[in-house]
């Protein structure tokens, strides 16, 4: 779906997902001329310091554990796109 040519805004993406995981997905994201310039937002229950340093250091930026209070989510979408 990402490579249809319809306007995106943002990417919002699970780690865990069945074909390929949230990092791998950036990765192509990123890597893709035409995408790279997407806000990505990875959306989580990883919450380890070790995992949090593997987001970052493939790239990602903007990470949001999972939780039942949709207030940061928010925010955090609204900071990517520029409309605080």
């Amino acid at each position: 779906k990402i490579l249809d040519n319809k306007p995106i805004d943002v990417v919002v993406s699970d780690w865990n997902m069945p074909v390929m995981d949230g990092l791998e997905f950036f990765r192509f994201i990123k890597g893709n001329e035409r995408l790279s310039s997407i806000p990505f937002l990875l959306l989580t229950s990883k919450n380890s310091k070790d995992e949090v340093m593997k987001a970052l250091k493939v790239g990602i930026k903007n990470y949001i554990i999972k939780s039942n209070d949709t207030e940061p989510f928010k925010d955090k979408i609204k900071s990517m796109l520029g409309a605080e």
